[in-house]
């Protein structure tokens, strides 16, 4: 089965920003226990702090201010 990425993404958003639980997201969203297991696979590798990193750097250097 192949697996859209961006829906995946969509499916983590809408839980964070909403607060529900993962088992009543949207069904036009992937099924929840796709989206919570990409969650954890990219928890458990680093991959939400790499990418909050890179993202805080950016807009740092932005707005004129030093990355760190």
């Amino acid at each position: 089965m192949e697996v859209d990425f961006r829906e995946i993404l969509n499916g983590i958003f809408y839980v964070h920003r909403t607060g529900c639980q993962w088992e009543m997201m949207p069904h036009d969203l992937p099924p929840y226990s796709t989206v919570y297991n990409y969650f954890q696979k990219w928890q458990r590798k680093g991959s939400w702090q790499v990418i909050h990193d890179q993202v805080r750097q950016q807009m740092r250097t932005e707005l004129g201010r030093d990355e760190q």
